[in-house]
């Protein structure tokens, strides 16, 4: 709050989220945490259309399934914009018409570029001059170790 206090006008500044409801949203739009979206997701959605602006909160398969039958039921939209995952309707489409067998995701940066949580943090931290496989398995077990 302290953040935007001065720079937004304080009747558009929600200081308390659990009264979200009270300013009558169509849409909420999350921004700042995975926790948001498995602590609130299924209340906003009771409200408004929602969008998960951190997708890594669907990494965990309870959530996702929750808000989405949330959305099936409540007459409100849950909206994950793909982001950085470039060609991402397209593989959702293969995967719809039952034409992707498999997906395997490569990422080569810098070691110093990733924000990552442990384990793969303390791997990270110990590597030297020579390319190494930081993590090989499905990206929804990835998304918490690296957001």
């Amino acid at each position: 709050v302290e953040k935007v206090q001065g720079q937004v006008e304080d009747k558009f500044i929600l200081s308390d989220l659990h009264k979200f409801n009270e300013r009558n949203p169509d849409l909420i739009v999350e921004v700042a945490h995975p926790s948001i979206t498995e602590d609130y997701g299924e209340a906003f959605l009771d409200v408004a259309d929602y969008m998960v602006g951190s997708p890594t909160a669907l990494a965990n398969q309870k959530v996702e399934t929750k808000l989405r039958e949330k959305a099936s039921m409540c007459g409100h939209a849950l909206y994950v914009p793909a982001g950085a995952f470039w060609g991402a309707q397209d593989i959702q489409k293969m995967a719809d018409r039952g034409s992707l067998k498999g997906l395997k995701v490569t990422m080569r940066k810098h070691p110093t570029s990733f924000k990552l949580n442990s384990p793969l943090k303390e791997k990270n931290d110990n590597i030297g001059d020579d390319a190494v496989v930081l993590y090989d398995g499905p990206v929804r077990d990835l998304c918490p170790l690296a957001p």
